[in-house]
């Protein structure tokens, strides 16, 4: 029991150092991230694996050296006694502290059941007295006491980081979107989203602001405006069209320029009055603003709102990005916050990119527990729901993100919000896949690693973020 706890306690305190997080244990009720990250997990800041490793350490050398035999001196047995029921006492404090979390780590478990079996096993052996033990109980209550105290006064430490992109670089254009080879690229590039069928027209590189274009398919009808959207790849012809028509009309829009234009002379010859309505027409159709674009990775790619689901109304004045997990408990928090932020007043919209955290469709995840490959499930389930019906896509995310969900569950409130064969139907389609895959693309770019990611023009937030207010302050100060 020594022997596991100190190698629990010190592979815990090497991941408290070093920031990694620890294998087979980050979803669900078990969700040692979230237990570890917390203000619990630390003392003045020392992660407790360590002064737990130091414990086990010690009760481990007096128990090497016949602290329990006729051998072992008085000394060796008041200390034994010491730590075990010290040992023993923190570890009904870290239990019950887990209870109050919500979550629970399975590698803290074990290494506070080490102390508890200890010292139900070692404590009747020695022989002290019930006036003695309850002497070395008093003080490890008045230990445990003072650990909490201290935990309780100290500053919750930082559960997110912000990093910054100062240097927008070159960008190499992914196989799907870079159609001049391996061509690089000084302008932002408006990702595509995946297309149901394969054009045979390759689009030219614009060079203003080449677009990272999301999925090809019919477009979900804008709520807001209660208008049918376009196709998207007619979205995006018109997008890049508008951006640098000189560089994508020879290649995507010329026969529509001259149809366009051949019926603008026919117009003209027949009546004055056609003409000038023609022109009219025109010049309005050039004061509208065009598509609204989002930037991701750091700046060197844009997302076009309408293209990809969407928290919110895609009029608002800020728009930034989100990528999480639906399992992730972090990511739970963090949108509880967003939310927060909206009901506080703040006229903010998220792009919203689910990354599934599993190797099944994530290959730069780390989990490869086939129990979590439901996460990819959960994911196109998200995707599928946005492509059936828009106006319920937030309804689904936000049940998602309520609690812990799994695949059969969401399946089911997922039919219950579009219908059974629409589901089924838009399941059937590549297109859910297709986003997920582009959404890990994009994850890659951002860096990997930990979930949520809230993405902004010049800075990326990684980490948990639990107040509405510091969610205001963030977008306000990152975005114009």
């Amino acid at each position: 029991m020594a022997c596991l706890g100190l190698g629990i306690s010190s592979y815990l305190t090497y991941s408290g150092f070093t920031g990694t997080s620890v294998a087979g244990c980050d979803g669900g009720t078990f969700d040692c991230g979230h237990v570890l990250s917390s203000r619990w997990s630390k003392i003045g800041g020392i992660p407790v694996g360590l002064p737990a490793a130091l414990v086990y350490a010690t009760v481990l050398g007096c128990l090497m050296t016949g602290g329990l035999s006729s051998r072992g001196t008085q000394t060796q047995r008041n200390l034994l006694a010491l730590l075990l029921v010290v040992a023993a006492s923190a570890a009904v404090w870290f239990i019950a502290l887990q209870f109050v979390l919500g979550k629970f780590c399975f590698y803290c478990c074990i290494a506070h059941g080490c102390s508890l079996i200890l010292a139900l096993l070692v404590l009747p052996q020695l022989n002290l007295g019930g006036a003695r033990l309850a002497k070395f109980a008093g003080v490890g209550v008045l230990a445990t006491t003072g650990l909490a105290l201290i935990q309780y006064q100290t500053e919750p430490p930082p559960t997110f980081r912000i990093e910054t992109h100062d240097n927008i670089g070159a960008v190499t254009l992914p196989a799907e979107t870079n159609h001049e080879g391996d061509g690089v690229f000084d302008a932002p590039d408006i990702f595509a989203a995946p297309s149901e069928s394969d054009s045979p027209v390759f689009e030219a590189p614009v060079f203003e602001a080449p677009v990272f274009e999301a999925p090809a398919f019919e477009t979900p009808a804008d709520e807001s405006s209660g208008e049918s959207a376009e196709p998207s790849g007619a979205s995006a012809e018109r997008s890049a069209s508008s951006v640098s028509l000189g560089w994508v009309a020879p290649l995507v829009g010329l026969t529509g320029v001259l149809q366009v234009s051949g019926a603008g002379a026919t117009a003209s010859q027949s009546t004055d009055s056609e003409s000038d309505a023609a022109a009219e027409s025109d010049v309005v159709a050039d004061s509208e603003p065009g598509p609204r674009l989002v930037p991701v990775s750091s700046g060197r790619r844009q997302l076009q709102v309408g293209q990809w689901p969407l928290i919110g109304d895609k009029d608002a004045r800020y728009i930034f990005v989100a990528m999480f997990d639906y399992t992730c408990s972090h990511c739970r928090t963090t949108y509880q916050a967003i939310q927060d932020a909206r009901e506080q007043g703040l006229d903010v919209a998220v792009v919203s990119l689910p990354i599934p955290l599993h190797q099944s469709c994530n290959d730069a995840a780390k989990n490869n527990d086939p129990e979590n490959a439901q996460r990819c499930d959960v994911a196109k389930l998200a995707i599928a729901v946005w492509l059936a019906q828009p106006d319920q896509f937030e309804v689904f995310h936000r049940w998602l993100l309520d609690r812990y969900r799994s695949a059969p569950e969401a399946r089911r409130k997922a039919a219950e919000l579009v219908g059974e064969r629409t589901l089924r139907e838009k399941l059937a389609s590549p297109i859910p896949a297709a986003f997920v895959a582009k959404n890990v693309f994009l994850y890659k770019e951002a860096g990997a690693g930990a979930l949520p990611k809230l993405v902004f023009p010049r800075t990326t937030v990684v980490g948990e973020v639990s107040s509405g207010t510091t969610i205001a302050n963030l977008v306000r100060s990152n975005l114009p």
